[in-house]
């Protein structure tokens, strides 16, 4: 995949994902982030650094829809079919997808027939926000994402 686009100053990847090779827990800034971003960012840095596109980098969304922004960071995880996606996306915080921008947005997605789930995660547990046309797949329900976006995640880590 060729991003579109730099992250720029968006970091929020930095913070909110896990990196197992540096022993950082999700939602804790990475200990090589600096104010221009990555301090070891010419430097080599692990595959899960390096082969991570966002769907903003990958996309023609606008500024507003920047992780670091919106709060939430959209990954597409698979295709149901050659149209539509099984989108991810992990919030910065547990409000993020109630932002004017992010109902805009995930409207826009659902509209266009995508299925997404929102994760909020933290020492509590894990809070999903399932978002998809009911009437275009009856059988889903949040558990069944749930379940797939898991399963494809330990796909990826096992590369």
């Amino acid at each position: 995949m060729t991003p579109k686009k730099p992250c720029g100053p968006c970091t929020a990847c930095c913070t909110v994902f896990t990196v197992v090779e540096f022993d950082k827990p999700r939602h804790t800034p990475c200990q090589h982030l600096c104010a221009t971003g990555c301090s070891i960012h010419d430097q080599p840095r692990p595959a899960t650094c390096t082969d991570f596109f966002c769907d903003w980098t990958l996309s023609d969304w606008g500024d507003e829809l920047r992780p670091d922004r919106c709060g939430v960071i959209y990954v597409t995880q698979s295709w149901i079919d050659p149209h539509h996606k099984l989108i991810g996306g992990l919030m910065s915080n547990p409000y993020a997808y109630l932002s004017r921008v992010s109902k805009k947005h995930i409207e826009r997605l659902v509209r266009a027939g995508h299925v997404l789930l929102l994760t909020w995660e933290d020492e509590e547990g894990v809070e999903y926000h399932p978002f998809f046309e009911r009437f275009r797949y009856p059988a889903l329900n949040v558990d069944i994402i749930a379940r797939s976006l898991k399963d494809l995640n330990k796909k990826a880590l096992s590369r």
